[in-house]
């Protein structure tokens, strides 16, 4: 009798934690927690506005290639793909090359008759260097703010096996080559924000148990509630997130893709701006690739999109990287100089 009463409080009290498990799972509380830690940190790393209209064909698209963040105008369908530089078809009759980038790519301005025009496709280097490939070769392009090499690498990895493209460039600047967290994507509206996760979590230090935390979704949950409401107990601990990718890794998953892979560099757009961040040819000797660098004519402060901007290049600075990438495209694709 005695054995009895031990074995079903201990049976029941099984249960009920496995319930309250099962319950946390469900509930995805471990990605709520996550999601409120990163808003909370408040590195913003991209937004992408969705109208109505649209916001079903990209959360499709998003979950169709199994990453979090694409292009706002972008729509996978079975025969290509959409963006703001128009439609890539996955059957083209000829050579394709993808255009790869961030913002330096998505970026730029031009002037006429004393007017800016600012963001127009049509005078972003992958539209540039489709003029002068000529029209047996499509130039496919996915570029958007805050992208980063991984964003990159999963999204080839997506792309790559539904058309085969010949060639595949990406421009790269300074910022893709912080080791960044991975994303959080957060809904606020008519907009989905993207948070950089925080590999650090709160933990109640008398109840934290190293082997246990890992493990239970409703055991992390707990530590960091109990953590906010007796913050003289708090202790932080770092714990591995599953989804990040470094850089060095990105860019050897881009280069273990069919095709030929070709990077550059865009240095920042001052006047004593190094042609080549060290940081570049470090991470190339690590993943085995080679990073070419942009070379625009000294000083390069006359390619800025706008005066004060450092960063991204105006239509001139856009036709100096077709410059610097067209006899590397031409020998990749086998035309002629």
């Amino acid at each position: 009798m005695r054995k009895r009463a031990l074995i079903i409080p201990s049976l029941t009290l099984l249960a009920s934690l496995a319930a309250i498990e099962l319950a946390a799972r469900v509930l995805e509380l471990d990605q709520l927690q996550r999601e409120a830690i990163a808003v909370a940190a408040g590195a913003n790393q991209g937004e992408s506005w969705q109208d109505e209209s649209s916001r079903e064909a990209w959360l499709a698209a998003v979950e169709r290639m199994g990453v979090d963040y694409l292009p706002d105008e972008f729509r996978l369908e079975d025969d290509g793909f959409h963006s703001r530089w128009g439609f890539c078809a996955f059957d083209f009759d000829g050579l394709t090359v993808l255009a790869m980038g961030d913002s330096t790519t998505r970026q730029t301005m031009i002037r006429l008759n004393g007017v800016d025009y600012g963001d127009q496709p049509e005078d972003t280097w992958p539209v540039l260097l489709g003029d002068e490939l000529g029209p047996g070769v499509q130039v496919c392009v996915v570029a958007e703010n805050g992208f980063h090499p991984r964003d990159l690498a999963m999204i080839l990895d997506a792309l790559q096996p539904r058309f085969e493209p010949a060639a595949v460039l990406a421009l790269l600047c300074e910022n893709d080559f912080d080791e960044l967290p991975p994303r959080v994507r957060v809904e606020h509206g008519d907009a989905f924000v993207f948070y950089q996760a925080v590999p650090r979590r709160k933990v109640l230090a008398p109840l934290y148990h190293e082997w246990l935390y890992p493990r239970s979704e409703a055991y992390r949950f707990m530590h960091w509630r109990l953590s906010l409401l007796f913050p003289a107990w708090a202790a932080e601990v770092r714990i591995e997130l599953d989804d990040a990718l470094g850089v060095a890794d990105a860019f050897r998953r881009m280069d273990d893709q069919p095709g030929e892979l070709a990077m550059f560099y865009l240095p920042i757009l001052e006047p004593q701006a190094a042609t080549q961040d060290p940081r570049a040819a470090a991470l190339a000797r690590r993943a085995g690739v080679s990073i070419r660098p942009v070379n625009l004519p000294k000083p390069a402060v006359p390619f800025r999109r706008t005066d004060d901007d450092a960063v991204h290049l105006n239509q001139a600075g856009h036709q100096h990287v077709v410059d610097a990438m067209l006899p590397v495209v031409r020998g990749m694709l086998g035309q002629e100089p």
